[in-house]
């Protein structure tokens, strides 16, 4: 019984076994939790056994953002290169087209993927935590799959700037890691289920309204369990997401009354005409003044007002198609198909009308930065935030519709930055900077943030050659005309000419010329040869004057010679004077 039978193998003892090592770590809301790196597998309860090792985890530092650019990169021989940011954030520019974008073009994917294949160990950690980061954002469930969560994560910055190549394996390895806090999710879970039934028993006492706070429940709530239980992250979330429900129903119940109000001021405003024809209601401008006298016009919208009054206005020139009938016989058949087929034209446009500002109401609220992003991307979100209306909308006129709202939308930022650079260029702007320089003090503003670089660096190009460099110069020659240590026995390259440019370089106006060092000195000469040609044309009228003088002299001796006029006689130095007492000329 103490010895193996023959033949057999003796159990292998403790110490042959591995080493099992377990990393500790602490969650965000202090919970302890165990990670093996071997594994990859992470546990809430600690690890026990004879050969399992504890050891403290380490946590790797996250790399600090930065703006500006790092370096470049070309694309082998095709015509695109690759910008890398220093917040490690990199897009793709054409050098023929000018066209920039986020996302790899397909043309040089493989390219691509096989630069990026020897730097895929070094910023794998980088790489993991941005996924991470984007599945937490886009509250991926636990077992999810990369294919069905796109349309959620194609829209996530970490996301984006993942290499496609990547995307499948790390989105695996990540969600395995999310996976353990499903303990600690559940818990939380309850806890605001149990806040909800609190919020909805707050909300049938009407205490829940448009302008309810965290403080104002506070004040009813702050003794309950289930107020207390909560964390107060969860409370803020949950009471505004309560706070929107009510506005939006708010809102509905304002647009149906407004509704109702534009359909009744309108047949007050046709009830005297007899044979009534679509063109005959009238337009908004005009039914502007009799609405906004209404309180139920002021409780809807600035943006919903036309567009409701227009559904309204569609509604009642379709109700009013009835063909026209005259006195001696009835419309030809003919005429009628005309006018049907004109009022569903106009009912077409209304409803693409309505789309299209649906559209670019969506696009405006979950497409901050459109650029980079492909309209088929886009399209995928709309289908699944509204099923309902998926089939309604052409996929060219939704990809029409998209890069127009991008375009609209680039040239608004062009505008806004333009008015940025001509709010500075008074105080610490100027041609000499360059345009990283200007983007440190005007790109820091958070209506460029995703505005492709191109595009604001061709705004600065005209800035700076239309506006800034002719003031820079135009404020130099007016530092030239008011300096009295520029004169015109100034010469180039003495004693006298580098005093004199030490004394212009402590002007401010001499500095924003620092990028046209050669063009500066030529303004400098060339105001020296405009004080000498000046002085010179001073010293040419004045001989001129003498010479026409001494002309008018000779002549009037002539002449009174020739009238036989006579000098009277005079004594010798009569007519002469001590040298000493005569005038100067």
């Amino acid at each position: 019984m103490g010895e193996p039978p023959p033949g057999s193998q003796p159990p292998p003892s403790e110490s042959s076994l591995p080493e099992e090592v377990w990393e500790e770590f602490k969650a965000n809301d202090g919970a302890v939790y165990y990670f093996q790196s071997s594994t990859n597998k992470s546990v809430w309860e600690k690890p026990t056994g004879p050969n399992v090792r504890i050891v403290p985890g380490v946590k790797t530092k996250k790399r600090k953002k930065a703006a500006g650019v790092e370096s470049t990169e070309d694309i082998g021989d095709s015509k695109w290169y690759r910008v890398f940011l220093e917040n490690g954030k990199c897009y793709f520019v054409n050098r023929e087209t000018k066209e920039t974008r986020w996302q790899c073009p397909d043309e040089i994917a493989a390219i691509v993927a096989d630069l990026d294949g020897d730097g895929e160990a070094r910023d794998e950690a980088d790489y993991a935590a941005m996924m991470t980061r984007a599945l937490r954002a886009a509250n991926v469930p636990a077992f999810a799959k990369l294919a069905d969560q796109m349309a959620k994560l194609v829209f996530d910055k970490d996301f984006i700037n993942i290499p496609v190549g990547l995307r499948e394996s790390l989105f695996e390895e990540c969600m395995e890691k999310l996976t353990v806090e499903k303990k600690k999710n559940n818990a939380r879970k309850q806890k605001q289920g149990t806040f909800e039934d609190l919020l909805a028993e707050a909300s049938q006492k009407r205490l829940i309204t448009e302008l309810t706070t965290v403080d104002s429940l506070a004040r009813v709530y702050e003794s309950d369990q289930r107020w207390v239980k909560a964390k107060p992250e969860a409370r803020q979330r949950l009471i505004q997401a309560a706070v929107d429900a009510t506005r939006r129903s708010s809102r509905e119940q304002n647009a149906a009354a407004y509704r109702s109000l534009c359909r009744t001021t309108l047949e007050k405003t046709l009830a005297s005409i007899r044979n009534l024809q679509p063109s005959m209601i009238p337009k908004w401008p005009i039914m502007k003044r009799k609405l906004s006298l209404d309180k139920r016009y002021l409780a809807v919208s600035i943006a919903d007002r036309e567009r409701i009054f227009q559904e309204v206005a569609t509604e009642m020139a379709g109700e009013c198609a009835a063909p026209k009938p005259t006195m001696q016989h009835q419309q030809s058949k003919t005429d009628r198909e005309q006018q049907a087929q004109e009022f569903a034209s106009a009912r077409r446009r209304a409803a693409v009308q309505q789309q299209k500002q649906a559209l670019i109401t969506f696009f405006a609220e979950r497409i901050r930065v459109p650029w980079g992003i492909s309209p088929e991307e886009v399209r995928n979100v709309w289908n699944e935030v509204n099923p309902s209306e998926a089939d309604k909308v052409d996929d060219l006129d939704f990809a029409h519709w998209y890069e127009q709202y991008s375009v609209d939308l680039l040239r608004e930022k062009r505008q806004q930055f333009a008015v940025a650079l001509r709010k500075h260029d008074k105080g610490d702007l100027g041609p000499q900077l360059s345009f990283d320089e200007v983007m440190q003090v005007v790109g820091t503003d958070r209506r460029f943030v995703g505005v492709p670089p191109m595009e604001l660096q061709v705004e600065w190009t005209q800035w700076r050659e239309e506006v800034a460099l002719p003031a820079a110069k135009e404020s130099f020659k007016l530092l030239l005309r008011s300096a009295s240590f520029i004169t015109a026995d100034l010469v180039p390259k003495s004693s006298a000419w580098k005093r004199a440019l030490s004394e212009l370089a402590e002007d401010v106006r001499w500095d924003r010329l620092a990028h046209l060092p050669e063009e500066r000195l030529t303004m400098v000469v060339d105001r020296i040869q405009e004080l000498r040609s000046a002085r010179e044309a001073g010293r040419g009228n004045l001989a001129k004057e003498i010479e026409e003088m001494q002309q008018g002299t000779q002549e009037e001796q002539q002449k009174k010679k020739d009238t036989g006029w006579k000098v009277p006689h005079a004594p010798v130095g009569a007519w002469t004077m001590p040298l000493a007492k005569r005038p100067r000329n």
